[in-house]
């Protein structure tokens, strides 16, 4: 891997990065990037490889709504929008009953926990002579809330912040939320190493560790074969570099792969 600049990284940047890389270890990606390759050097217009690998991909789920909501099915995608939203209608009509909209906010209210507020500012007041604090929750809030059913169900931490909101306290209050809720995904060790997962994808190819180690020390040391004029030498800088590769993978998968990305076998790594 070519080496980076001094500039620091992001975390974030790193992160998906490594997703990527370990995206393209498995097997349906791989295949429609060696099929858009054999299209380009062909000399087909990228604008219709592109086209290509949309309809590739949304035919294996890879990208399209079914990727990201896997109830969609077919039969759910061909019901005319119009028929769908006239259903929905019908079903929200049944669930709301006799009541008013008056009825409906008022519920909300009481939700979110305004009227109550109400009560307690203006009785406060009345207690103490002083008015209290405005209604809290226009602080803003940190909500975890979880998305999908069944296996495919995800939790996620959505932050929701005012003009009053102070971005900094929220900030606490959304990492804590967050640690809370994936303790298992806080990419604290390998997950930021963008090296260990593109190792874990060329091991996944077919590459050996000696050919990675090889593939990276052209990258990272530009001249390494003459440096090292020696046959016997040679051997040792490379087998010294797939040694360090090994551990890489060996930790990778120990630390962070086999929670993750199950869908991808550690065996074959």
């Amino acid at each position: 891997m070519a080496t980076r600049s001094k500039t620091k990284t992001a975390n974030g940047t790193l992160k998906l990065e490594s997703i990527g890389q370990l995206l393209a270890s498995a097997e349906p990606f791989r295949d429609l990037a060696e099929a858009a390759k054999v299209r380009l050097v062909a000399g087909e217009p990228e604008e219709y490889v592109r086209g290509f690998v949309l309809r590739e991909g949304k035919q294996l789920g890879l990208c399209g709504p079914r990727s990201l909501l896997p109830s969609l099915s077919r039969k759910v995608l061909r019901i005319p929008l119009s028929k769908l939203l006239r259903e929905l209608a019908e079903h929200l009509a049944k669930l709301a009953g006799k009541r008013t909209v008056g009825q409906t906010v008022n519920r909300f209210l009481d939700k979110i926990g305004f009227d109550a507020w109400f009560c307690d500012y203006i009785i406060g007041w009345a207690k103490s002579g002083e008015p209290g604090p405005f209604f809290a929750s226009t602080e803003g809030k940190v909500i975890p809330l979880t998305v999908g059913t069944g296996a495919d169900k995800t939790p996620i931490v959505v932050a929701v912040a005012t003009p009053l909101s102070d971005p900094r306290e929220l900030t606490r209050e959304f990492y804590a939320m967050c640690v809370d809720t994936f303790p298992d995904a806080t990419w604290d060790r390998m997950g930021l190493n963008v090296e260990a997962a593109r190792c874990v994808r060329l091991g996944r190819s077919g590459l050996t560790d000696y050919k990675i180690a090889e593939i990276l020390l052209d990258e990272n040391e530009p001249g390494w074969r003459i440096v090292y004029e020696e046959k016997s030498e040679w051997r040792e800088r490379r087998r010294a570099e797939a040694k360090r590769i090994q551990k890489l993978r060996e930790r990778f998968w120990k630390d962070y792969g086999d929670s993750l990305f199950a869908f991808l076998s550690p065996e074959t790594a």
